[in-house]
């Protein structure tokens, strides 16, 4: 196992395969939160937008994901049921 800092890595997936409608194309920045990838986290977090709600990932009602992620809809959300 390296020591080696993750300062920033980028990357994207394609999920398909389900029902129609549900697939889905998530893009994923990680890196280490004392760097540029813990300014972007903290301003996505602060600066909410109507309708590209971000918000923290969870497993369930209680148990936060780790390590902490942001989820962003890259469409509009109507309906706050997808949010709230």
């Amino acid at each position: 196992m390296s020591d080696e800092r993750i300062i920033m890595r980028v990357g994207e997936a394609l999920v398909a395969g389900g029902p129609p409608g549900t697939a889905a194309e998530p893009e994923v920045a990680i890196g280490e939160m004392n760097g540029p990838m813990g300014t972007a986290f903290a301003n996505l977090l602060g600066d909410q937008v109507k309708g590209h709600t971000r918000v923290l990932a969870i497993m369930n009602t209680d148990i936060m994901v780790r390590p902490a992620t942001l989820m962003v809809s890259k469409v509009t959300v109507k309906d706050p049921r997808y949010t709230n």
